[in-house]
């Protein structure tokens, strides 16, 4: 499409990169390397190239910073800031892609959306999740009356085993190795929030916590908690982020450490105080789940990282998202 080249090409000055690198990374159903819950973060933030890898695969994509061949060319590249992978990806355009509906492109959600990812019916764009879809069909030529959406369930779709969709979108966290599906690149990234009672006033910054008891869920919580918010010992741990909440709620802690997703999804039960510092690489993002060796997988990446470069999805992120979910504490 024309006018998607002609924006690779201008994203590609605006960021001035001309780097070209590729690998792809092989993935089997036997890996068990499955997309989680974000209550259950992701063990670790990007996958590693294997430059051994045979092109043919599922392909696993995380935050991209986009490249591009000279206009007229018939290939553009996206390129993984977290050196995953970089797929060499074909014109996107509706006459060119292969859905599962031609000349219509149709997303599954999972059987429990929630707020703020979904709100109302998906095909109103309502919720953030529902407006990166939407946003993303639109980027590459499809028409509001050409979406579709299904329900599938999380774990047939993760499996590879769900069917009648071409990309789903639900909460999903690219895994550490590619597996029985393909994933885009990312579009949310998967931080750490402290959250108090609402009305709780809290002291700035990191040095505001330190008089606070904090509870930590999910070991990337319990690690940043650790490594940021003194003094450890005060630190409750649990399991879950739902305990966790409840110890909140009845008092037994004074903040919890959690999954920014979590703590978004508690809504008006908590109050956010900011993000505690990440350790060293990108976090774990959401992305969205293909089949594996879709030929969809490099257009919907591209698509997304468009929307980082023009803009859209920080608007999204302003439209459905509070702004202390991009408060860093410092």
């Amino acid at each position: 499409m024309n006018r998607i080249n002609g924006l690779l090409w201008a994203a590609a000055l605006a960021v001035t990169a001309f780097a070209v690198s590729s690998c792809a990374v092989r993935g089997s159903a036997e890996s068990g390397a499955v997309a989680t819950s974000a209550v259950a973060m992701s063990q670790s933030s990007a996958v590693r190239p294997d430059p051994a890898a045979p092109a043919a695969g599922p392909l696993v994509a995380t935050s991209a910073l986009l490249t591009t061949a000279a206009p007229g060319s018939t290939a553009a590249l996206v390129t993984s800031d977290a050196g995953s992978v970089a797929t060499p990806l074909p014109q996107c355009s509706t006459a060119r892609l292969k859905t599962h509906v031609a000349g219509r492109i149709t997303f599954a959600r999972t059987e429990t959306p929630r707020a703020p990812w979904f709100v109302g019916a998906p095909l109103s764009g309502g919720g953030f999740e529902a407006g990166v879809a939407a946003a993303v069909a639109r980027l590459l030529g499809f028409r509001p009356d050409q979406l579709s959406w299904v329900t599938r369930p999380a774990t047939s779709i993760t499996t590879g085993t769900a069917a009648g969709f071409d990309a789903a979108v639900g909460e999903f966290i690219a895994p550490d190795r590619a597996g029985a599906v393909d994933y885009s690149t990312g579009y949310f990234p998967v931080t750490v929030s402290v959250v108090v009672r609402p009305g709780r006033t809290v002291g700035k910054g990191l040095a505001g916590l330190a008089a606070l008891r904090m509870g930590a869920a999910g070991p990337e919580a319990v690690g940043s908690a650790s490594a940021h918010v003194r003094p450890i010992a005060a630190q409750r741990r649990f399991d879950s982020a739902s305990s966790a909440l409840a110890a909140l709620t009845s008092g037994a802690v004074d903040a919890v450490a959690l999954a920014t997703p979590s703590a978004l999804e508690a809504g008006s039960k908590v109050q956010i105080v900011g993000q505690l510092p990440g350790g060293q690489g990108v976090p774990a993002q959401f992305g969205m789940v293909l089949p594996a060796g879709s030929a969809l997988t490099g257009c919907i990446s591209t698509a997304i990282d468009l929307l980082k470069i023009n803009g859209t999805l920080a608007t999204l992120r302003t439209k459905w998202l509070p702004p202390e979910a991009d408060r860093p504490l410092r």
